[in-house]
């Protein structure tokens, strides 16, 4: 090989590892942006949304810095290149604390936020005699007026426990033809709460 084919072939090699250094490095690190209350931003953060604060830390090192909820207006998380999840920090009315929701609908009424968690199911004894489990995902639902400050915790589909069903009756109980709607299963509340927060958006309220 001539020494021009040789640095040729280096030069491939370097930039083949470049690029799968970058890939590899952007799959590891969630990018986010955290706009504060105050205006204040933080960029190019990588961390971890935990129960009542966003911990990170930064990318040259030193001590975790955690961020309350009750300081931070949006959280943006890029988890892959064309992956962006945006966080609304609002108050839940209930219990006075704050929670990254997920925007789900944006009507000129009301606005339906979510999270999403992990549930599991038991499951009858396998060939090895042992119980075993399924796993399933969880999504709870929180709306609020356009009005209001704070957000209404509606809560997650259960169809043992009627707290969502009692939840949605009680919130949208000001509008009678969504009521008959709802008495009448015309929307199911096995998929959630966006239909009925859509049809409250163009048929109730003033």
């Amino acid at each position: 090989m001539t020494h021009s084919n040789s640095a040729c072939t280096k030069q491939i090699l370097f930039v083949l590892f470049l690029i799968i250094t970058s890939n590899v490095s952007f799959a590891q690190v969630n990018l986010t942006k955290v706009v504060l209350k105050s205006g204040e931003t933080v960029n190019g953060i990588n961390g971890t949304l935990k129960s009542k604060f966003y911990k990170y830390k930064n990318y040259s090192g030193g001590k975790n810095i955690k961020i309350a909820y009750s300081e931070i207006d949006i959280i943006q998380i890029q988890y892959e290149k064309d992956n962006i999840n945006i966080y609304e920090v609002l108050q839940r009315m209930d219990d006075g604390k704050f929670y990254p929701v997920h925007k789900a609908f944006d009507g000129n009424k009301v606005k339906l936020y979510t999270t999403s968690g992990s549930g599991a199911i038991p499951m009858a004894p396998g060939g090895m005699g042992g119980f075993g489990t399924t796993s399933y995902t969880v999504t709870t639902f929180y709306i609020k007026k356009t009005d209001d400050e704070k957000m209404t915790y509606l809560g997650a589909y259960n169809p043992i426990i009627n707290t969502f069903k009692d939840n949605v009756y009680r919130y949208f109980s000001d509008c009678p033809k969504l009521m008959e709607k709802l008495e009448n299963k015309d929307f199911k509340l096995k998929n959630g709460a966006q239909e009925i927060a859509e049809f409250y958006d163009k048929h109730c309220g003033i």
